[in-house]
């Protein structure tokens, strides 16, 4: 019986993660993505343009975050997002984000949060965002 109850407790963790994320509002919770999308205006930085992420995009993104939210500010993506990010590298082989290599990660001097449920591909086109910037109200980060 314990394997069978480890298997529901993981569906029913899983289920939560998508609902949290990306839940419609109706008949279950909105998720933060849609909570995002229904909001004006919904992207306050774009990607370089195409599909391809850049470094110069989580600069932007940090950047048109508004004062009021930048203390407590957390980067939140999924893995294959954060993983891209991690091989990043200088002209002469370093890497540019190294501190997403430490125990806890952190990207520009801000913790981040992987969130399995977020969208993995770099589609420029709303709504797919692929990294959120936003402040930890009540976090236990």
């Amino acid at each position: 019986m314990t394997e069978l109850q480890k298997v529901m407790v993981d569906a029913v963790d899983n289920l939560h993660a998508t609902a949290f994320t990306n839940g419609s509002g109706s008949g279950r919770p909105t998720g933060i993505i849609t909570a995002i999308a229904a909001r004006s205006p919904t992207v306050v930085a774009s990607n370089t343009g195409s599909e391809a992420m850049a470094a110069s995009d989580f600069y932007a993104l940090q950047n048109a975050l508004g004062p009021q939210f930048q203390p407590n500010a957390v980067w939140a993506a999924n893995l294959a997002i954060m993983d891209t990010a991690r091989q990043f590298e200088t002209s002469a082989g370093a890497l540019k984000f190294p501190s997403l290599h430490g125990t806890p990660p952190t990207l520009l001097g801000l913790p981040v949060h992987e969130v399995s449920a977020m969208d993995r591909p770099l589609n420029p086109s709303w709504p797919s965002p692929i990294i959120l910037l936003c402040k930890a109200t009540g976090l236990n980060a």
